[in-house]
C-alpha cells in the first residue's frame, strides 16, 4: 500500500479489500478486442484503494455509484494502475 497512509486509511483500505472478497467481488481482466480491459466494477475498487481519507468520507451507501463515473484524485489512480 501506500507509504504515506495513515494507520487508519491503511485499515479502511484492508476492511474494503477483505470486504470485496467475502462478497465474491473478484475481478477479472479479459484481453479482447474492442472491450475495455478494466471493467467498470474494477475500476471503481481500484478507486477506492486509491484514495486519500478525505475522498473515501465523502462516500456512503446511497452516493457509492459516483464511484463508477466520478474520477478521485488522478495522482492516486494512476499510481494504483502502476501498483496493480
Amino acid at each position: 500500500m501506500d507509504p504515506n497512509d495513515t494507520y487508519e486509511m491503511e485499515m479502511k483500505k484492508i476492511l474494503l479489500l477483505n470486504l470485496s472478497e467475502d462478497l465474491f467481488l473478484d475481478h477479472e481482466l479479459k484481453i479482447s478486442e474492442n472491450e475495455p480491459i478494466i471493467s467498470e466494477n474494477l475500476l471503481a475498487t481500484l478507486r477506492l484503494i486509491a484514495m486519500t481519507n478525505e475522498e473515501l468520507e465523502q462516500y456512503n451507501l446511497s452516493n457509492l455509484d459516483e464511484l463508477f463515473s466520478s474520477i478521485v484524485n488522478i495522482d492516486n489512480e494512476q499510481r494504483a494502475l502502476i501498483n496493480f
